[in-house]
């Protein structure tokens, strides 16, 4: 098993959870090969290591003592820190009451045992690819963004939720990352596994991005001077907002102001 941080580590974090040690030390076995595998033996560990790592994939059986897959994969998507992350169920049960019991508790896949190690890895693979187009379309949500919107979707009002945050304290130089953490109820190193996860983005971006986005606004809206923008926008010093947003929009404060006053 591997132990070491996974915030260090550019592969995919992907937890396995199986109480036949036989069975969960030959998936982890062939999954090392490629990804960061970390595993439990029974869901109440796994939840736990769950909450703890922030994995990418997260590859469960369904038939466990002390919480059985299901269980585990509900209290999983229950939770704002992991309902992102795709569950994939393994189980020797085949029937379709079973397969619709484990979709319906939030599994993104089904798999039958035995199965190959190829078939799990193609599962992988998709649900990484349907992350990365989640991603592109929450990026587009996060330039878009305004006080007003709102989604059911799960991770879509995540960000919107995030989002509020910030801009509740954009005045705050201080308001960094630990903050928008306490704020929504997550450590730091959860925050940053989820929100990447989410926009492939760190914690500290989603914040410059939302003080820069709002500078931007007002420069274009108001006629604020510079060093007031940079203090609306959460920077003491008018030196670095000019110097970071010239750095995210090619131009300086007034260059910006001159080719969109009015709009």
């Amino acid at each position: 098993m591997k132990t070491s941080d996974p915030n260090l580590s550019d592969k995919t974090v992907v937890l396995v959870v199986e109480d036949d040690s036989d069975v969960r030390h030959g998936i982890v076995l062939e999954l090392s090969e490629r990804f960061e595998v970390f595993e439990a033996r029974n869901g109440q560990q796994g939840l736990s290591m769950a909450l703890d790592l922030i994995p990418d994939i997260v590859v469960s059986d369904i038939l466990m003592p002390i919480m059985d897959g299901v269980a585990f994969c509900r209290a999983l998507k229950d939770k704002p820190t992991t309902s992102h992350i795709p569950f994939v169920m393994l189980t020797a049960k085949s029937s379709i009451q079973d397969q619709v019991e484990s979709l319906e508790c939030g599994a993104d896949y089904y798999l039958t045992k035995p199965f190959h190690i190829e078939l799990l890895e193609a599962c992988i693979e998709n649900l990484l690819r349907s992350r990365h187009l989640l991603q592109q379309q929450m990026a587009d949500q996060i330039k878009q963004w305004d006080h007003t919107s709102t989604s059911s979707h799960p991770q879509r009002s995540f960000i919107d939720t995030a989002l509020k945050a910030i801009h509740a304290h954009l005045t705050d130089p201080e308001f960094g990352v630990e903050q928008l953490g306490k704020a929504l109820g997550m450590s730091p190193r959860s925050l940053q596994r989820k929100i990447n996860a989410v926009c492939d983005v760190s914690p500290s971006q989603l914040i410059v991005e939302a003080r820069l986005r709002h500078g931007a606004k007002l420069l274009s809206s108001t006629a604020l001077t510079v060093l007031e923008v940079a203090m609306e926008s959460g920077y003491r010093n008018p030196s670095h907002f000019a110097q970071t947003f010239r750095i995210h929009h090619g131009m300086n404060p007034t260059e910006y102001r001159a080719q969109n006053s009015g709009n």
